[in-house]
């Protein structure tokens, strides 16, 4: 009877169940970026977030979520989010704003390994609040 009432219900109906398995299967229906970008940023528990963190892929939204979620900024004692994030971006203009913005300083060192805009570099050289950030920041300009 579980099995029937689970085809029946709505994605909707799924994503606000209270049984994190049938959200994370619900999560696994959805191919609009901005409704899993809201799950990321609303939903309590960490696998259902995490199911819908791996089929992300908007370089906008996946900056946003790593700037601005301070809910999936410790998922499990580590900042897991903040550091596969910033492996998932490959916009330099999202890259900048992630390492001009995270307010983690391990997520900002690793923008800043990745960008490649001199003029950025340098900005981030001069003014970031972190020594090792800036120290990276200066070794990546002489390079």
């Amino acid at each position: 009877m579980v099995e029937v009432e689970r085809v029946n219900m709505t994605l909707l109906d799924k994503l606000h169940n209270d049984d994190c398995e049938i959200r994370i299967e619900a999560v696994h229906e959805i191919r609009d970026q901005r409704l899993l970008f809201e799950v990321i940023m609303k939903d309590t528990n960490y696998n259902v977030r995490e199911t819908a963190y791996s089929m992300l892929y908007d370089q906008e939204l996946i900056a946003y979520v790593i700037v601005e979620n301070s809910n999936v900024r410790y998922w499990q004692g580590k900042d897991i989010l903040g550091h596969n994030a910033v492996e998932k971006l490959t916009d330099q203009r999202w890259l900048t704003y992630v390492a001009k913005t995270s307010p983690n300083v391990y997520v900002r060192f690793e923008a800043v390994e990745r960008l490649t805009d001199r003029f950025i570099l340098q900005e981030i050289a001069n003014n970031d609040d972190e020594p090792n950030v800036r120290y990276l920041a200066q070794l990546k300009l002489n390079k």
